[in-house]
């Protein structure tokens, strides 16, 4: 098995800066994007999967995502928040699938629309971006301990809405114990399921709030599971039930 291919960032960079001033856009609507060799490097500690671009299904995400999670398992969260490896794999082995996954053609081809699917925006987290997005959705949510690791990153995919910009965008989603504590309330209490999108709403609203006055990150499950359950009825009211 061969060791990942990385695009070197300088030239990542070049390639940006030619999308945002809207040169060679076609390049996208090719089946391979051409990188030249000498653009090209390896990380001696990440293998390249095999046939992971066919494991993938750009029509359901959370298929992806585990297929993503459990290719490039080994990587470090370090190296999981350097935007360089995500926009390289976007350009590279997973190329066709970004494509898929948002319906690029020709209608559709502009600048603005390569920079929010295939880079990390300047005022986006690694996390918002299309591979990011799945393998660090896994990575928050497995339960390695379980016979089901994937029953709460079940849960966090069942709305995308849920998952991206309201929950996802919350002070507590990218500590691990916040989720295996709330997603599992939310699991035991399929009624704040009916209306995700705004239970996802509250509990940032929620959470964000109470990260002003305690450090959150040092918790465990357990205390964010009794959270959900002290304001099971304050979310209910707030969404109408």
């Amino acid at each position: 098995m061969a060791y990942q291919r990385y695009i070197k960032p300088l030239a990542l960079d070049r390639i940006k800066e030619e999308v945002c001033g809207s040169i060679a856009l076609d390049r996208y609507l090719e089946d391979e994007f051409f990188i030249p060799e000498e653009d090209i490097q390896v990380i001696p500690q990440v293998q390249e999967p095999d046939n992971l671009l066919n494991r993938m299904n750009p029509e359901n995400e959370y298929v992806s995502a585990i297929e993503l999670y459990r290719a490039y398992k080994v990587l470090s969260p370090v190296q999981a928040t350097d935007t360089y490896f995500w926009e390289s794999l976007a350009h590279l082995n997973l190329f066709q699938y970004v494509k898929k996954r948002w319906s690029l053609t020709k209608e559709n081809l502009t600048s603005n629309y390569i920079n929010q699917h295939w880079f990390v925006s300047g005022s986006a987290q690694v996390s918002r971006h299309t591979l990011a997005s799945l393998w660090w959705s896994v990575y928050l949510t497995i339960d390695e301990d379980s016979s089901k690791p994937f029953e709460l990153t079940e849960v966090l995919f069942r709305n995308k809405t849920f998952r991206t910009r309201t929950y996802g965008c919350s002070l507590v989603f990218p500590i691990k114990e916040a989720n295996m504590g709330i997603l599992r309330y939310i699991l035991d209490h399929p009624e704040l399921v009916t209306n995700f999108e705004d239970v996802g709403t509250e509990i940032y609203k929620h959470f964000n709030r109470l990260g002003a006055v305690k450090q959150l990150a040092f918790l465990n499950r357990d205390f964010f599971y009794e959270e959900m359950k002290r304001s099971h009825n304050k979310i209910l009211k707030a969404i109408g039930k």
